[in-house]
């Protein structure tokens, strides 16, 4: 039943753009997005208020968009001796401070961050906001190459 509830929000969001992101998806492909096509960001109800019983679902949310460069710039040595690798810092631009929760998508075109484009630049969406019970939460996307 759940997924019936779902289909015509989806079916919604596909008919306005092609490239459809629902943000509780997070398998291990990178897809490529282009900067020449909208982006759908999609939600169930829900998504914002973590929280089992009680609602706390605020009625905006802040929408930003990360990019890095996922080449290692250089290793550092951790706690445990081990490499790990360093890379170019990221760039966040926040793109929404008044995001409406209850509209289940927001559409956008992407743009590219300090030029950086193709498969050397990993691009990821951020959602953040404060609950009606004073809680500030903060969720990351799955990764996306995004190319003009």
């Amino acid at each position: 039943m759940k997924l019936l509830a779902i289909a015509p929000a989806l079916l919604a969001a596909l008919a306005v753009a092609d490239q459809v992101w629902p943000l509780e998806q997070y398998d291990e492909t990178f897809p490529t997005f282009t900067t020449s096509e909208d982006i759908t960001l999609t939600w169930e109800d829900g998504y914002f208020n973590p929280y089992i019983g009680h609602d706390y679902t605020p009625a905006t949310f802040t929408l930003s968009l990360a990019a890095y460069n996922n080449t290692p710039t250089g290793y550092y040595i951790d706690w445990f001796g081990n490499k790990q690798p360093t890379y170019e810092v990221s760039t966040v631009v926040e793109i929404d401070d008044e995001a409406p929760t209850k509209a289940l998508s927001y559409t956008l075109k992407p743009e590219l961050i300090n030029g950086w484009e193709g498969d050397g630049y990993w691009y990821f969406f951020i959602t953040n906001w404060v609950g009606t019970n004073g809680v500030a939460e903060e969720f990351g996307t799955r990764r996306f190459y995004l190319t003009n």
